[in-house]
């Protein structure tokens, strides 16, 4: 009788599998070694001059930008004197019959040429000739040129001003020369500020005024 003593089991021998052994290294030889060397060195280079060149070539179009918008701003700026010059010309020649009662009486005033673009020019009371007044730039300018020193005592201590201070034009000499217009209509000082702030108060004090009569006042020039 045959007696099972318990399971079957199949069983399979196990295998040892090859251990996988590291690569040898690659031995490099001393000209190889230099050559791999200097070619890294040669890539890095590269890399800087390439990076050095681009930086260059923002700069340099950078500076073409500020250039091209300097010349730009040059070139108008340069259009407009040529154009205020030829336009002062222009009033020089169409005055060809100086009216002096007229301008005695417009002393001091501030006129605006109503029946052109509204330029406006002021009346200097010393030679009753008028100075245009222009952009913000020519206004500072007539006001460094024309004005007077005075002290702010004497500016502080008028509500009104007599008749032979009406028209002109003060720097406070004791306030970094800040500007004052005595407007003759109303006897008051009125601050004029900045080029820009001067410029826009010395327009609202003017009165408008005919080419057929501010052509009877002679052009004044200013000296720089």
């Amino acid at each position: 009788m045959a007696i099972n003593l318990g399971k079957n089991y199949n069983v399979t021998p196990s295998v040892k599998k090859p251990v996988k052994q590291p690569p040898k290294p690659i031995k490099l030889s001393g000209p190889t070694k230099a050559f791999i060397k200097f070619s890294l060195w040669l890539a890095a280079l590269l890399a800087g001059f390439m990076v050095l060149s681009s930086t260059i070539i923002s700069r340099e179009a950078d500076r073409s930008l500020v250039s091209a918008i300097y010349d730009n701003i040059v070139g108008v700026k340069q259009k407009q004197i040529k154009q205020e010059k030829s336009f002062l010309e222009r009033e020089k020649d169409l005055v060809t019959a100086p009216d002096a009662a007229l301008a005695k009486r417009l002393s001091g005033d501030i006129l605006l040429q109503v029946e052109s673009k509204g330029e406006a020019w002021y009346v200097y009371p010393e030679d009753n000739k008028k100075y245009f007044l222009g952009r913000p730039e020519d206004a500072a300018h007539a006001l460094k040129v024309l004005g007077t020193g005075a002290t702010h005592v004497f500016l502080s201590g008028y509500t009104y001003f007599p008749a032979d201070k009406l028209g002109r034009i003060y720097l406070d000499t004791d306030a970094n020369g800040e500007a004052y217009y005595i407007n003759p209509k109303d006897k008051k000082a009125y601050f004029l500020g900045d080029p820009e702030n001067a410029f826009e108060a010395m327009r609202d004090l003017g009165i408008g005024i005919s080419n057929q009569d501010i052509r009877k006042i002679e052009v004044g020039e200013l000296v720089n």
